[in-house]
């Protein structure tokens, strides 16, 4: 009888335990659609950037550039050792016509 007594105890814990995260978790999506709402034109920021002087868009572009900068380097030498070759398999070729 007893184990039946603390069987109902924690499952009637539990119950309440689930009801009061339910409500937090209400509370909490009513206050982050209250924080976070879409932006319109005119209205004041909700995260602003911080700025150290420097236009934000070229702080992001910086390392953007240099990443193509590398890559075109690169493919600037595959395109060269491809000319290579390929010269060599043109003159190859020329030379068994002849």
């Amino acid at each position: 009888m007893s184990e039946d007594l603390a069987a109902r105890k924690q499952v009637s814990q539990t119950v309440t335990l689930i009801q009061t995260f339910i409500c937090n978790v209400r509370i909490l999506t009513q206050t982050l659609n209250q924080m976070i709402h879409q932006w319109k034109c005119g209205q004041p920021y909700n995260f602003c950037l911080h700025t150290t002087g420097e236009d934000p868009c070229t702080i992001l572009l910086k390392p953007l550039l240099k990443k193509d900068a590398i890559r075109c380097e690169q493919w600037k030498e595959e395109v060269q050792n491809l000319l290579i070759f390929v010269s060599i398999e043109v003159f190859r070729w020329i030379f068994r016509l002849c």
